[in-house]
């Protein structure tokens, strides 16, 4: 039975973080764009040009973490994390890329002819990967189911 359900989360894991896009609700964008991304940073605008992407479950990434890179890896690997507890300080997500060593930024970019605004990504150290911090906090609380498992 314990086989059969961490069978069942691997399958549920790998739909979930699947790089395909086959079906998408109406109004979701999927796909992939080359954009511009601003943040500010010290009273500076910084912009940075990248390939995202989004899933089905309308969270954006980096072209280069549509599986989760190095992000996942952090999570399963650190043997010290902890799933944060939401505080109602900044978001759960943002709480996970602090605590991995890893630096949010509130970034904004035009995706398909949408504005998107205030959007909290986690950036890997290189700031050539990042993930939303929506994905980050479902990476993160995949790995506390399997770990109740």
């Amino acid at each position: 039975m314990r086989l059969l359900m961490r069978s069942m989360g691997f399958l549920a894991c790998l739909f979930f973080f699947g790089t395909v896009h086959a079906t998408h609700a109406e109004g979701e964008i999927p796909g992939c764009e080359n954009i511009q991304i601003s943040y500010k940073l010290n009273n500076q605008i910084y912009k940075i040009d990248v390939e995202v992407c989004t899933n089905i479950y309308n969270q954006y990434y980096s072209k280069n973490c549509s599986d989760g890179c190095e992000f996942r890896e952090a999570i399963i690997n650190n043997k010290s994390f902890n799933i944060p507890s939401y505080n109602g300080v900044g978001t759960p997500g943002w709480n996970v890329c602090s605590q991995l060593g890893y630096r949010a930024y509130i970034v904004e970019f035009d995706f398909h002819g949408k504005n998107v605004k205030n959007l909290g990504l986690c950036f890997n150290k290189s700031k050539d990967g990042f993930v939303s911090t929506g994905f980050l906090s479902d990476l993160a609380n995949e790995r506390k189911k399997n770990k109740e498992q």
